[in-house]
């Protein structure tokens, strides 16, 4: 079940060094709390926790409501010459756990139901358009978290002033 998850990997090398890109990085991260409005013009483009030891845990702020925004965990290394940037992209926790239980009891009730009929040949319909819906829902969360992926990793090219071809 751990497969229908939706997540992504990303790793970008800069030249900056990695103080450097770090600081460019908190510059851009506002700190976790319950009270800051994203109607203010001041707040900045991500939220959460830029650490002093190049370790990272952010989300885009944005003014509409999406459960499948990607969570950022990320690390800033040394690497060589380069600095790197490796970063792990996840739903909430809590979508996390949902989807693949939502999944999963939709697809045992659309089963269940035809095999506890009988006539499994009567019923094929049914378990098509079951099994369509679940893929049109898994389809759209992945096409909404995809979405916000590119971009978040699109703001994050520019504050690390990635170039095209130096992307790993």
């Amino acid at each position: 079940m751990l497969l229908l998850i939706p997540f992504t990997r990303i790793e970008f090398k800069t030249y900056l060094k990695a103080d450097e890109a770090r600081q460019r990085l908190d510059a851009e991260v506002d700190p976790r709390s319950i009270f800051t409005s994203v109607w203010r013009r001041d707040h900045r483009f991500f939220v959460g926790k830029v650490a002093e030891d190049g370790r990272f845990n952010i989300n885009r702020v944005i003014r509409y409501r999406n459960s499948f925004l990607p969570y950022i965990y990320g690390q800033i290394v040394d690497d060589l010459g380069a600095t790197r940037i490796n970063m792990r992209l996840h739903p909430h926790p809590v979508v996390m756990v949902l989807m693949p239980i939502f999944l999963g009891v939709f697809l045992f009730v659309s089963v269940g139901a035809a095999v506890m009929s009988g006539d499994l040949t009567q019923n094929i319909w049914a378990v098509l358009a079951f099994l369509g819906f679940m893929t049109l829902f898994y389809a759209v969360v992945v096409g909404f978290f995809n979405f916000e992926v590119n971009k978040a990793k699109q703001k994050l090219e520019e504050i690390f002033q990635v170039e095209r071809d130096f992307l790993a």
